[in-house]
């Protein structure tokens, strides 16, 4: 895989970015959530405290009430009596069937101290009111059940205003202060009306009396909305106007009885929160903040108001939900219910709704800027990886384009390698195959002359063999051509020998097994000993006093010494010195060896122990350039350091040496 595609998959590691952020959002959005909640809970225990210190003084006329109470609604303004139902349009309406085609419907509502009800009642054959047959109780008819005990019967001889009659002490009475109006429709008839509060002594219930056609004999059928009148439920205005104490924008209040009847309501949720217009956005962000296990939010039914929430909350506790506004909208809204108190029974429940429109605005413009900053740092990061992969993937072909080419079709070595400048890696790398490349090619060069210098070497000795023989065969008693042939043989076998030295050094090297020896008694006794071989040349020079403990196999260091003075000797002139000096000092033991004679050519300086390398003129004979070579590998067994300079009229040496630190310190 390219190193292009390489960084292409780890530049994939950026979108972690973007998912650190979403969790990030989720986090905070949870943390919001839970904030709202807590504020929330506080501003509804406050307002619970107030109103249950109140509710004896806010509730003196309602009391309990039942199921089947009939709810009034608030209406915007007086109702227009007319017997038709435009008005009625947005009020919740309740119905009961009874058997037969008989059904019973109502909506109810309130204004100030006015009760106003639209009763519809579904009948296969309406009879009406005939004051021939009887002043009271004929006809189809609705009945009120009064708070006070009294009946009253809502009837009509025909479509119009109706009359509400009842009967006390023996007579039919009419009642003035109920308004109506009597409407036929396709499958029965509507009665609207409106009467005071006051009359209904707060209860009230509601009953469809259909009497059969005389011709079918049958009795009157009825269908009540209860049996017996029950507490009439309607909002209370005194609490409302304590809930007004506690709102603030965004937020609603409401109040329900034991049964779910909705006393009191406040406030308002506000426009749903807006979506972002940007498509991607907006669909991201219904990704990261998934509301989709929110379920509606739920609205009074027929005055009603039922929740999970509100059950808790009515069994003393205090518990919270969320729920969706509407299904355009996000974020849901935060639902909490606290219990009412009246002498320490609960008897309501206060039930707060706040939307998060303010706080999704604000998490949806963090999660844009987010979203924008996180998609440029990857686009930007992603296009700078691109171009340095592409500007690194032209450098390293570059690079193996050059090395492919170093190498003409003859064999040898190119010398316009390209050198990089810039200090990393490939650069480096460029440097390091420039360098291999020119070392290589010296080798090369060295190895193309090595055939000339082996078949002068041993031109000159076979010569000599070649002509002592053909000489014995002439004058096989002359001892001096045994002399020369025997020479000649023995000059092959040193050259034959100095080719193979390094190999068997190495395999010694590999095989020593070092131990702890005294360098200093080791140099007197091969000095000693040279100085028998060149008595004209060798001299100590500034010899340390004491002991030089190293770890090191002494053949080896005997044999290195040899290599090193016998490079010594063949440079040093007839009249010239041959110095050794040690020096042991900071547990290192130095040695050095100079000799007087050429200076080492600078050509040569950084190669001069290499293999194969020699600084010697063809005319010496025997020298493949693998004595200081030896030297090289010995020292570096030993962990050692070699170092090679002019000095004034000759040349030095210089090896180092570390020493065991306990004997050292002597």
């Amino acid at each position: 895989m390219s190193l292009r595609r390489q960084l292409l998959l780890l530049s994939l590691l950026l979108l972690s970015v973007p998912w650190a952020g979403c969790q990030f959002l989720r986090e905070t959005d949870a943390v919001l959530r839970q904030s709202q909640t807590q504020a929330l809970l506080a501003t509804a225990q406050a307002a619970s405290a107030v109103l249950s210190a109140e509710l004896s003084e806010l509730l003196p006329a309602q009391g309990a009430a039942s199921q089947r109470s009939i709810y009034f609604h608030p209406l915007a303004g007086p109702v227009l009596v007319d017997g038709y139902a435009e008005e009625w349009a947005d009020i919740p309406g309740r119905t009961l069937t009874g058997t037969g085609a008989l059904q019973l419907s109502w909506q109810a509502g309130i204004h100030r101290d006015q009760l106003a009800l639209y009763i519809r009642v579904r009948d296969d054959s309406v009879v009406h009111f005939s004051p021939a047959r009887s002043t009271f109780g004929n006809g189809d008819r609705v009945q009120l059940l009064l708070g006070d005990g009294r009946r009253v019967d809502l009837g009509s001889s025909a479509p119009g205003e109706l009359t509400a009659t009842y009967r006390a002490d023996g007579e039919v009475k009419s009642e003035g202060r109920i308004r109506g109006y009597w409407q036929d429709t396709a499958d029965g008839y509507a009665i609207e009306l409106t009467m005071p509060r006051s009359l209904t002594a707060q209860r009230l219930a509601l009953v469809a009396i259909d009497e059969r056609p005389a011709e079918t004999g049958d009795s009157p059928q009825r269908l009540a909305s209860a049996p017996r009148p029950v507490r009439i439920v309607y909002p209370s205005s005194a609490l409302e106007a304590r809930l007004e104490l506690f709102l603030r924008p965004g937020l609603n209040l409401r109040v329900v009885d034991r049964e779910h009847w909705l006393l009191a309501d406040q406030g308002g949720l506000g426009a749903a929160a807006d979506q972002p217009d940007n498509w991607l956005l907006r669909r991201l962000y219904q990704v990261v903040l998934d509301d989709s296990w929110l379920t509606p939010r739920p609205q009074p039914q027929g005055g009603r108001l039922d929740s999970a929430i509100l059950d808790t909350a009515l069994a003393g506790g205090t518990a919270h939900a969320w729920y969706r506004l509407d299904q355009r909208s996000q974020g849901g809204v935060l639902h909490l219910a606290v219990p009412l108190y009246l002498d320490n029974d609960v008897v309501g429940a206060l039930l707060a709704e706040q939307s998060r429109a303010q706080s999704l605005a604000l998490a949806d413009s963090a999660f844009g800027r987010l979203l924008l900053v996180s998609f440029a740092a990857i686009a930007i990061t992603v296009a700078g990886l691109l171009g340095y992969a592409a500007w690194l993937s032209w450098r390293v072909r570059r690079l193996q384009r050059a090395v492919s080419e170093a190498l003409r079709e003859d064999g040898s070595i190119r010398d316009d390698f390209p050198h990089s400048t810039l200090n990393d890696e490939l650069g480096e790398l460029s440097r390091s195959a420039a360098h291999l490349l020119a070392r290589l090619r010296e080798y090369t060069d060295y190895l193309k002359s090595l055939s000339r210098k082996l078949s002068h070497e041993l031109r000159t000795p076979i010569a000599i063999v070649r002509s002592s023989l053909d000489n014995l065969q002439n004058h096989p008693d002359d001892a001096t051509y045994r002399q020369r042939a025997s020479e000649g043989i023995d000059r092959l076998g040193r050259l034959v020998t100095a080719m193979s030295e390094a190999t068997r050094v190495e395999e010694s090297i590999r095989q020593a097994r070092p131990e702890t020896c005294d360098l200093a008694v080791l140099l007197e006794a091969m000095v000693e000993g040279y100085r028998q071989v060149y008595p004209q040349h060798l001299a100590w020079q500034d010899r340390s006093e004491g002991r030089a403990m190293v770890q090191a196999v002494p053949e080896l260091l005997a044999q290195m010494l040899d290599k090193l003075f016998d490079n010594a000797s063949d440079f040093c002139p007839v009249n010239g010195e041959i110095r050794v000096q040690l020096h042991v000092a900071d547990q290192r033991a130095i040695i050095r060896v100079e000799n007087d004679g050429p200076a080492l050519p600078g050509t040569l300086a950084d190669r001069l122990f290499d293999n194969l390398v020699s600084v010697r003129d063809s005319s010496s004979g025997g020298h493949l350039g693998l004595g200081l070579y030896i030297v090289k590998l010995i020292v570096d067994y030993h962990r050692g350091a070699i170092h090679a300079e002019n000095i004034p009229g000759g040349v030095r040496f210089e090896l180092a040496f570390d020493t065991l630190p306990q004997i050292a310190e002597r």
